[in-house]
């Protein structure tokens, strides 16, 4: 009984970790051999912490500089996890992945879609489902930190897997 119950528990945790994120239009084809791709945040229409982006903005004095942490953390896990395929960075790239945060909750779990753009601003890919899980302890931007670390981890074992 308790391989049974083990084997149950690590079973729920892969799955807890993959998301289900699904490719629903286009394809990553065209990133195989690029070095790197540029990361982009899009907050617009996110509701965080049950405000709109600008309200939360207003009363979170450590936006500016949290927010920078937050991408930092992003794209560090999202490099360890693709293992090389493609390299995420903040400088220009000729592709760009563009996350479009829906919703990041009171521990900074984060909702949201991403689309892969062209330098042209065409969009080559669609995945939905989009998660990071936040964190237990911490302010929130620490917690939204939390979020983008398995946000990124995730997204990048998502492209390893589909650049192979």
């Amino acid at each position: 009984m308790n391989k049974i119950t083990s084997t149950l528990a690590v079973l729920s945790l892969v799955t807890v970790s993959s998301y289900g994120q699904k490719l629903v239009e286009g394809s990553l084809d065209q990133l195989k051999g690029e070095q790197k791709i540029k990361i982009e945040y899009n907050y617009n229409d996110a509701e965080i912490k049950g405000m709109t982006f600008s309200e939360y903005v207003a009363q979170e004095k450590n936006w500016e500089t949290g927010n920078e942490e937050i991408r930092a953390k992003f794209i560090e896990e999202f490099n360890n996890a693709s293992k090389g395929k493609i390299k995420a960075t903040k400088e220009d790239a000729k592709y760009t992945l563009v996350l479009n945060i829906s919703e990041v909750g009171r521990s900074g779990d984060a909702k949201g879609t991403a689309c892969v753009k062209d330098s042209e601003g065409n969009v080559i890919a669609k995945i939905e489902k989009v998660r990071g899980e936040g964190g237990k302890w911490g302010t929130h931007i620490n917690l939204m930190g939390d979020g983008a670390k398995s946000m990124g981890e995730s997204l990048g074992k998502f492209f390893k897997s589909k650049m192979k």
